[in-house]
């Protein structure tokens, strides 16, 4: 509640003043801090508002410049822009299904149990344990449940492996479904270098992107978005569009950054490279498969079999990824656009670069690389973002 007691006082602890160069922010009452931000740096504004500060009639705003971020408290009535009268060309809404892939593809099982064991922490706390050990007995139910379904298929299964498995499948419709609330009722104007987006239902939120020379957008495709031909486009880890078209998304590159995303790649990886991507989860997989089949030629126990089952699903999941990494992934250079593919947290990266935004470029090699010609390109941009392509050509982009 400290956040309602500091909004209710803000006339004592905050001072913001709009300059038409400057925002001049003052936070703190006995340790006063000044902040001088000028217009040009900030390159994001979040406005963020929960029902309880739409009840109060306020706002939390986040001004995002290159080297942090500052966050205050504002009413509703205290406007402020950061680009003065800027230039709107076109205002999209997707349509539901298109949010409905978006926000399918960027949750996260790992981060939606995270999420989830802290809600229920606090229901716990707010309400009671009794809900807290009704919706645990409520899991465990479902998860013995499952176990007995499987073992009439015949497939043994420990009980540990099924709880686990059913807290991480209700974790991530948790998380499914808060990605949708938020991301729902999406609407973007676009700009030449301007954006502003709008999305939610329960919290509204409202993000200003002003890239101008700065731009690096990124589109994430996943098995989902992969499917279905679309993939949304982020820009400073903030999802900036849903899944489109990339005829569509390439509309809005043009209106936002004007530029255009090249039809093909100019530089990607030979084909012998593959072996070196998929040689680490090929050989675990392998050696995993071996020692499943001795398990059950020794009617080994159910738990060490379905940790093996695991592996050599794991593995023969990077090895799928790495295969759609060596057909998409390359790098494109020209006098507009340069573009590349990379992969990264099990998803395909393809990252649209405004000119003049690549701070530098750093090339590595080991010694099997040495001997094979090949190299790891890493990019770097002003942004902070950081992009690796594995296994390059070095004779293709040793020249910047």
């Amino acid at each position: 509640m400290e956040f309602i007691l500091y909004f209710i006082l803000r006339r004592f602890f905050v001072s913001f003043r709009e300059d038409t160069d400057c925002f001049t922010l003052r936070k703190g009452l006995m340790l006063r801090r000044v902040y001088h931000i000028p217009r040009s740096a900030v390159i994001c504004a979040e406005t963020k508002r929960t029902p309880l500060l739409r009840l109060l009639k306020g706002q939390k705003v986040t001004l995002c410049t290159l080297s942090g971020q500052v966050s205050f408290y504002l009413r509703n009535s205290e406007k402020f822009e950061i680009r003065i009268s800027p230039v709107i060309y076109k205002t999209i809404r997707p349509k539901f299904r298109t949010v409905l892939l978006s926000s399918f593809s960027r949750t996260k099982a790992l981060g939606g149990t995270a999420v989830f064991a802290v809600t229920i922490s606090r229901i716990g706390s707010v309400f009671g344990s009794d809900y807290y050990d009704k919706i645990i007995i409520t899991i465990s139910q479902t998860a013995e449940d499952l176990r007995e379904m499987l073992e009439s298929l015949r497939i043994a299964v420990p009980q540990i492996a099924a709880i686990a498995t059913v807290f991480v499948g209700v974790a991530w419709i948790f998380s499914f479904m808060r990605s949708i609330l938020r991301f729902c009722r999406f609407r973007i104007s676009l700009g030449r270098g301007y954006a502003c987006v709008r999305h939610g239902f329960v919290t509204l939120y409202e993000e200003v992107f002003v890239p101008d020379h700065l731009g690096t957008v990124i589109a994430r495709d996943t098995p989902s978005t992969l499917l279905f031909k679309a993939a949304p486009l982020y820009l400073y880890n903030r999802m900036i569009l849903p899944a489109l078209s990339k005829k569509k998304r390439s509309s809005v590159l043009r209106t936002f950054l004007g530029i255009t995303p090249p039809d093909s790649l100019s530089f990607s990886p030979p084909k012998r490279a593959l072996l070196g991507h998929i040689a680490v989860p090929s050989g675990w997989g392998g050696a995993a498969a071996v020692l499943l089949v001795l398990c059950y030629l020794n009617n080994a126990a159910p738990i060490l079999r379905t940790v093996l089952w695991g592996v050599v699903l794991l593995s023969l999941w990077h090895c799928i990824t790495f295969a759609a990494y060596m057909k998409r992934t390359g790098i494109s250079n020209d006098k507009h656009i340069a573009a590349a593919c990379a992969r990264k947290s099990g998803a395909l990266l393809t990252v649209y670069i405004h000119p003049g935004s690549e701070a530098y470029r750093r090339i590595d090699r080991n010694p099997f690389q040495k001997r094979s010609g090949m190299c790891d390109l890493r990019l770097f941009y002003r942004s902070g973002f950081k992009l690796r392509l594995r296994n390059m050509q070095a004779s293709d982009i040793s020249e910047p």
